[in-house]
């Protein structure tokens, strides 16, 4: 079991605009009790990634994760390159993160059935560059071994179109993937954030979800009829998926509804 969590921006209790303080930690607590193999963060960990008070409150707000001993995978968002050079805003990362320091991207195997390919989308993904190449080449040297492929970035490939303008960036991961996945023997899954809600699209056998219910500042989303989800909002939430089996059918993914969250983050809220 896996869980995925992006949009958090740690940052000072005061502020309640950004973030809220009282989602983020019942959202927290929630992870930890899920005891998962690996954690993913799809970005904007931080409110401010020059800011290394804002890192401070990660830390302090993410212990239950250091008892609990879970292996974090992180991934760059926009907002980790907030008020800073970009040499600086990495320094302050990999002090955060120093099991992936000098990565920007990178690609583990989360157990032999599934690959975590963990992607930067704050550099080019466009034909020819070089985290494009590095793309091309470990898809085509997947163990064969390997079901399910999770790709997690931050800004997303594919969302609800009709309000959200999808980047040429990440739109050209989707046309890759158009490409590879009907050949693969592996199930293609990307998770996405930046956009504060939910969404969940599939094309050509991939699987799209846009997980930004971390506890930043909730946005409305105009949905079309592509995307699959049309519930509630806000909907401060993480992704949980887990593999049952040994087949490409036993992927299941839930993941942790506001209407679920709602009595822990109003005790925060009245404290």
């Amino acid at each position: 079991m896996f869980v995925v969590y992006g949009d958090m921006r740690f940052t000072s209790e005061q502020e309640r605009v950004a973030s809220n303080p009282g989602a983020r930690r019942a959202l927290v607590d929630r992870v930890a009790g899920e005891h998962p193999q690996a954690l993913i963060l799809t970005g904007d960990v931080a409110w401010h990634g020059g800011d290394p008070a804002d890192y401070e409150v990660f830390r302090t707000e993410t212990a239950p994760w250091r008892s609990e001993q879970l292996r974090v995978y992180p991934v760059l968002g926009n907002h980790e390159f907030q008020r800073c050079a970009e040499a600086k805003c990495l320094e302050n990362w990999w002090r955060a993160f120093p099991e992936v320091r000098g990565r920007r991207w990178y690609s583990v195997a989360l157990d032999n059935r599934v690959q975590l390919i963990a992607l930067d989308s704050d550099a080019s993904l466009l034909s020819g560059s070089v985290q494009r190449r590095w793309l091309e080449q470990t898809l085509a040297a997947l163990p064969a071994q390997v079901r399910f492929v999770l790709i997690a970035i931050h800004h997303p490939p594919v969302a609800d179109e009709s309000w959200w303008v999808v980047r040429a960036n990440e739109s050209t991961l989707e046309t890759l993937l158009r490409s590879i996945a009907p050949r693969s023997a592996a199930r293609f899954v990307v998770c996405a954030a930046h956009v504060h809600n939910y969404e969940r699209f599939e094309r050509n056998g991939v699987l799209y979800v846009v997980s930004g219910g971390g506890g930043a500042k909730p946005l409305s989303v105009v949905r079309n009829l592509e995307d699959r989800y049309h519930g509630s909002f806000p909907n401060y939430h993480y992704l949980r998926f887990e593999l049952r089996g040994t087949s490409s059918r036993s992927w299941i993914a839930s993941w942790w509804m506001q209407k679920r969250l709602s009595a822990a983050a109003e005790a925060f809220r009245r404290n």
